[in-house]
């Protein structure tokens, strides 16, 4: 089985990346929001969005992949539009 996207070379001996990121008013509100209801940092949230996309790519790769949500009783599919 091939590693998750974010694990491919991730090695205890690799350096942590600095990256700068231009956000408008509402992303940047939006980012402190989730942080708050969250109770992670901002940086935090950015990783595990990362996090997130990583699966998603690796589910559309998948033959018979598939993205659900689940919430409550329901479930729905969730494409996500980039």
């Amino acid at each position: 089985m091939e590693e998750p996207l974010l694990m491919q070379n991730n090695t205890s001996s690799s350096a942590p990346r600095k990256f700068k990121v231009s956000l408008g008013t509402q992303d940047s509100i939006g980012l402190k929001d989730i942080a708050k209801k969250l109770g992670i940092s901002e940086s935090d949230v950015m990783r595990k969005g990362l996090q997130l996309m990583a699966l998603y790519v690796e589910t559309q790769e998948a033959e018979n992949g598939q993205f659900l949500i689940r919430r409550g009783d329901r479930e729905q599919e969730t494409r996500i539009v980039l």
